[in-house]
């Protein structure tokens, strides 16, 4: 994964590429593991060595917001971290940090009765009018990269498992977002 976002880096720099080849470069650097592994993509190539390769048109990877390194990076390997995110969006692509969070507010408990998903965890979270201010900014940028799972793999649903330990689909991922002021 560090090899695929170094590569990605060197080869827009070394070629001048425009900035938005960052965000979307219609091609990325894979080798037979992570061509598989997680980006879905069986029988790309046999070779443990990166290789450039393009993406179809419509393929939710490459670039730096559809890279697995950074979705691993933001995430806690068990959960996706929205918030964690949108503060890394914030932070290393728009260049606008939030503030810190407020000392007197408590962090985000996984038991907020009634929520089903992480978008329902951050809803309650931001009934504090301390939390929502900050928050209406870091959420949507998170919530975008939802479908993306902990380790960067693409995913529509939750994965729900059954008694035996089998994943199976759960609820539809709500991946939508929208920044305050965009009407």
């Amino acid at each position: 994964m560090t090899d695929e976002a170094e590569l990605l880096f060197k080869e827009i720099l070394s070629k001048n590429l425009p900035l938005e080849t960052f965000i979307d470069p219609g091609f990325t650097y894979l080798n037979s593991s992570l061509a598989s592994k997680f980006y879905g993509m069986k029988k790309l190539t046999k070779s443990r060595s990166m290789k450039k390769f393009p993406l179809p048109e419509d393929s939710p990877y490459g670039g730096i917001l559809g890279m697995a390194a950074v979705m691993m990076s933001t995430a806690n390997c068990v959960d996706t971290q929205p918030v964690e995110r949108g503060v890394w969006v914030l932070e290393n692509v728009l260049g606008n940090p939030p503030p810190p969070p407020p000392t007197n507010v408590p962090a985000i408990t996984p038991d907020t009765r009634g929520s089903k998903t992480i978008r329902d965890l951050l809803d309650a979270h931001r009934s504090d009018e301390s939390c929502a201010r900050c928050h209406r900014k870091i959420d949507p940028l998170g919530y975008v990269m939802e479908n993306f799972d902990p380790v960067g793999r693409w995913r529509t649903h939750y994965p729900l498992y059954d008694k035996n330990g089998k994943p199976r689909n759960g609820i539809a991922i709500d991946a939508s977002g929208r920044l305050p002021g965009a009407d």
